[in-house]
């Protein structure tokens, strides 16, 4: 241990569930590839066609849920034992309440994220007569707001503990936050010189949008860990709800005409199926769906399996690769610079907190996990020693015992 106290830095050792980060990581760059080929249009028919995209994503879900069901089904052996009736009044109250609770969290976790869909629709039905969006890449403060969000959230309902690294991780966090949201409001008013208002409204409906998914993850992973939900079901069941929440919601359209961007009155869905006149559409959206389906699918079984602290790891490897990508064969400027190294180090700070870099500074490392493992070893080692000093004492014991006896004997004869 003392030799391991000397050194300053740990990273922890690789598995293969790791992997489950870089087939993310990929996995997002070729969902924003397709997403840039879609032909740019000013009417409200690309984000109602996204929010019925998702959901068919996520119903895709049945098929993966049906292999598992099949491949862990097992035969029940009948039992001869009966519990007398009380016994078996308290299972089936037990039983339906946990399953009332069940069905109230899947619920709410399918309406938060329809809630977070539906709200820049909302908002473009709204502003219609402006023809406003902001890219992703200019919105990079979103990812700082999703990793506070984030930690709140786990701290206030999974009862995550905080310790030195967290405190540390969290104010440099911060400090990115307000370098990052001065740099989207400069660039959105750039983009946007006739629209300031509406650009940071704009951005605070995109926060409570973030705080929205992050309140979704938690709760998704409170779901996983006490109700025995595998993924697929998981995604599987929101699909449902969802289905039904968008039958509500889009029922009035069948009605409601809506400015396209000839300023003509039209029907939401005329607008959508002008979209599928195009051959070469249909194919870009069935590979958006496929690939949807495998981004949500890998969104929370990195939830499931480690935690949503650390999917705001993969988030920010994604928000990096998006913007590299953007600045591939644009000139660097200096607000391209500064927000590379934004990343960075925001890159660093997610490791750090969530235990993939251990700092061994200023009692940093003190409380993760790889030095409360070494701890471990340690402890084991000292009651390892002590047990043989114990067993070597009572040898020796036994040993002088036997000389004394062999003297005494001596003693007599003589």
């Amino acid at each position: 241990m003392d030799a391991k106290k000397k050194k300053y830095f740990f990273v922890e050792k690789p598995h293969l569930k790791h992997l489950l980060f870089l087939f993310f990581f990929i996995i997002s760059i070729a969902k924003n590839a397709i997403q840039d080929t879609f032909s740019k249009t000013n009417n409200l028919s690309s984000p109602f066609l996204k929010v019925y995209i998702y959901i068919i994503a996520d119903f895709l879900n049945f098929i993966p849920f049906i292999i598992v069901k099949i491949r862990t089904k097992r035969i029940r052996p009948d039992s001869n034992i009966h519990s007398n009736n009380d016994v078996e009044l308290i299972y089936v109250n037990q039983e339906s309440f946990t399953n009332k609770k069940k069905i109230l969290n899947i619920i709410t976790f399918a309406s938060v994220d329809y809630i977070a869909q539906i709200s820049m629709v909302i908002y473009y039905l709204i502003k219609q007569e402006y023809k406003f969006d902001v890219k992703e890449v200019n919105l990079n403060s979103l990812l700082i707001f999703t990793i506070l969000f984030i930690i709140l959230l786990s701290k206030l309902m999974l009862h995550t503990q905080f310790y030195r690294h967290h405190y540390f991780s969290s104010f440099i966090i911060i400090l990115c936050l307000c370098v990052l949201v001065i740099l989207d409001i400069i660039q959105m008013n750039k983009e946007q010189e006739g629209n300031k208002l509406l650009a940071n409204i704009y951005l605070i409906l995109r926060i409570f949008r973030v705080f929205l998914y992050s309140l979704e993850d938690v709760i998704g992973k409170l779901i996983l860990l006490y109700q025995y939900f595998t993924t697929y079901s998981l995604l599987l069941n929101k699909s449902i709800i969802q289905i039904i929440l968008s039958i509500i919601f889009s029922f009035p359209f069948i009605f409601v005409k809506i400015k396209d961007e000839e300023n003509n009155q039209r029907s939401i869905y005329e607008m959508i199926g002008e979209i599928f006149d195009d051959k070469l559409n249909i194919l870009k959206y069935f590979f958006f769906t496929i690939i949807s389906f495998f981004y949500n699918i890998l969104c929370w079984q990195i939830i499931d399996v480690f935690s949503p602290n650390h999917f705001c790891v993969a988030q920010v490897f994604e928000g990096f690769g998006l913007l590299i990508m953007n600045l591939i064969g644009n000139s660097l400027s200096y607000d391209s610079y500064l927000r590379i190294f934004m990343y960075i180090l925001l890159i660093l700070i997610s490791c750090i907190y969530n235990e993939f870099l251990v700092i061994n500074i200023c009692g940093l490392a003190k409380d993760t996990k790889l030095f409360l493992d070494f701890k471990e070893e340690d402890d084991k080692l000292l009651s390892r020693k002590t047990v043989d000093r114990a067993y070597s004492e009572e040898i020796n014991d036994i040993n002088y015992s036997k000389t004394d006896a062999s003297i005494m004997e001596l003693s007599t004869i003589n």
